[in-house]
């Protein structure tokens, strides 16, 4: 079956949608609008505010729902992948703030090299929270950082610049660890207004 519409993937059983799923190149963007849209309507069905939605791409090419929601809802949101809406997996994120000070191992200069890039990554602290500031190795232009969430060992943020694909970060560190892992990923943006 070729989905054409929305109602048309909602019209295929689940075993049809993991299928259909399996075969596209998220890498690529490949029907990219179906988790847009599945992510616009669990946004619109919540029972806590969302802020902003994104759909990301998880580890071997599976398209990801990401909603952001504030510190206070977090809580009361699914763990990470333990839920899925209309066929995709869905990972809840902690709007801006601390929840736990960030620990003091992820302030610093970060290098980071992997498939997608190569990046100079500084966490410094700030008034009210971690200022992060990120560029690619080959370039002096800093990138633009978008939705940052801060959690004790881990800071999560995407960046974008012109006409590239967002790439989502998550950094974390281990406990008692003085290194700092960097995770990844591809994703796309889709900017929610504030509640009223």
């Amino acid at each position: 079956m070729v989905v054409k519409t929305y109602d048309d993937w909602l019209a295929l059983s689940s075993d049809a949608k993991q299928d259909m799923l399996s075969k596209w190149d998220a890498y690529e963007h490949e029907m990219f609008w179906v988790p847009m849209i599945a992510a616009s309507r669990l946004a619109s069905i919540s029972t806590v505010p969302v802020t902003d939605i994104y759909v990301g791409i998880y580890h071997g090419g599976a398209y990801v729902l990401h909603l952001t929601v504030s510190d206070d809802d977090i809580a009361s949101c699914p763990p990470p992948l333990s839920q899925k809406h209309e066929g995709f997996e869905v990972i809840w994120l902690r709007r801006r703030g601390y929840s736990r000070p960030v620990a003091d191992q992820l302030y610093g200069d970060w290098q980071s090299k992997g498939e997608i890039g190569e990046f100079m990554i500084s966490i410094r602290h700030g008034e009210k929270s971690p200022e992060i500031s990120v560029r690619r190795n080959d370039s002096s232009v800093k990138l633009q950082i978008l939705s940052p969430s801060f959690d004790g060992d881990r800071i999560e943020f995407y960046t974008k610049s012109e006409g590239e694909v967002a790439i989502f970060h998550r950094l974390t560190t281990p406990s008692g660890s003085n290194c700092c892992n960097h995770h990844m990923s591809f994703g796309q943006i889709a900017k929610l207004n504030d509640p009223a």
